[in-house]
């Protein structure tokens, strides 16, 4: 299996010249940009590589995209000796590497996610001498050998580990169920690779003593709980849980108006909670809320941590912090969140596209990185989580396509948020109790 690239200049910054940098001659790098872009492989104003097999002979796949079993690369090695003609024709040990397994008949997959990192100034693209490390061809004899190779990528595959010969790591890039015989110690190493490649927000801590003045002052406050009823996961067993126990909680808070709004999807289709929470903040600012806590419903927080539920926002605020069973991720934006009305437009809510578990609330973080937004986090109380099955063994409900979807996702969305929402059918709302309505919805 291989993944796809973003190709960056030696200092870091995106590489954007409309000119292939492997091509010696600039004239035959553009003509050969052009061709790239007409088969898929580039697309103006992008620095991302979307490598495939079938690209050849104009471009392979990048040696440092691959994900493949030991036993299969022991049979097919990665070569070492390469010809003046190989020089002449610009064929390493890529080119190379990929000519061999196709030769061998092996099944390849390719998982579109951009998970490299290529610097250019390596031996292959230095063509101006400008970066004097690149030194790395001796001839010996009539061969020309690549003898030293300054690192030229830094991968951040998440699932880039083989162990004892078998690729564990393939489903979880694929999007699914990752497997349980990954120990969780190498589960966490290649999740640090993965998030390795995102910006990240700057993350304060907000401690108890620094809500106490806000939380005397009169708050109105939305609770927008995404929701449907799935037996499997007992779900409506959980809200009749969820309700009343935050409803006790929320009540000790001094001068605080707050309602849950629980936003129903009430059709066929996969689960789609950006969309939904999307819903809630328009019905929600719609009543006078401009502060909107987004909650899982399986989610219940003790009193140390609700008493940050009546803080006045000036910035993000991540409650779900304290729930330990993602602590560990690199990113993670989920579980219970709280905004501002303003800082959610302004980042233009959730994505609408998500259709499945997962992937939506890691898009909202990195709409709120573009935006420059500081990322508070709770320094006391926790989460307790109401039992249930594991979406993530459950494939059906699971979305496959979400690590692609970030891979392609672009900065400072202008749309698919709150600023082209679109369902087809809100029901009449249901006024479950005096702090509770329920919103029938068809997407």
């Amino acid at each position: 299996v291989h993944s796809w690239m973003q190709i960056l200049h030696f200092d870091g910054t995106p590489y954007l010249e409309q000119r292939w940098p492997w091509c010696r001659d600039r004239a035959e790098g553009a003509t050969r940009y052009q061709e790239f872009i007409k088969r898929g492989v580039l697309s103006a104003g992008s620095n991302v590589v979307k490598d495939s097999i079938h690209n050849l002979p104009y471009r392979c796949v990048d040696t440092s995209e691959w994900m493949i079993q030991r036993d299969l690369l022991l049979k097919n090695p990665i070569s070492t000796l390469f010809t003046r003609e190989d020089f002449l024709a610009n064929k390493a040990e890529d080119d190379k590497l990929l000519l061999g397994l196709l030769a061998a008949k092996v099944p390849i997959v390719c998982n579109e996610v951009v998970s490299l990192r290529y610097y250019l100034g390596g031996y292959s693209t230095n063509h101006d001498g400008t970066h004097k490390h690149s030194e790395t061809w001796k001839w010996e004899g009539s061969n020309l050998t690549a003898t030293l190779r300054a690192p030229k990528a830094k991968s951040t595959w998440r699932s880039r580990c083989c162990l004892g010969g078998s690729s564990h790591g393939l489903s979880a890039m694929k999007g699914k169920a990752e497997p349980e015989l990954l120990p969780d110690a190498v589960r966490k190493a290649m999740d640090d690779v993965y998030y390795s490649q995102f910006r990240r927000a700057t993350t304060l801590p907000l401690h108890p003593a620094s809500i106490a003045v806000a939380t005397a002052q009169p708050q109105k406050v939305a609770i927008i709980v995404p929701f449907r009823d799935n037996q499997i996961q007992r779900r409506q067993e959980q809200l009749d849980i969820f309700v009343p126990f935050l409803t006790r909680q929320l009540q000790r808070l001094p001068s605080m108006d707050f309602h849950m709004f629980v936003i129903e999807q009430s059709d066929m289709q996969k689960f789609n909670r950006g969309k939904l929470l999307n819903v809630g903040f328009k019905i929600a600012k719609s009543l006078g809320y401009n502060r909107h806590i987004f909650h899982d419903v399986d989610l219940l927080p003790d009193q140390d941590l609700v008493a940050y539920y009546g803080e006045q926002q000036s910035s993000p605020l991540h409650l779900g912090a304290r729930w330990e069973k993602y602590k560990n991720l690199g990113i993670f934006f989920g579980g219970v969140v709280g905004m501002s009305s303003d800082d959610c437009e302004r980042v233009n809510g959730y994505p609408n596209s998500f259709w499945g578990w997962g992937g939506e609330d890691e898009e909202l973080y990195h709409r709120v990185v573009d935006h420059g937004l500081t990322v508070y986090h709770p320094t006391a109380g926790r989460y307790t989580e109401l039992p249930h099955k594991s979406t993530k063994e459950l494939k059906g409900l699971v979305n496959e396509q979400r690590f692609r979807q970030i891979a392609q996702r672009v900065q400072k969305p202008t749309s698919d948020g709150l600023s082209d929402l679109q369902v087809r059918r809100i029901g009449e709302p249901q006024h479950a109790a005096d702090h509770v309505t329920r919103y029938p919805v068809v997407l």
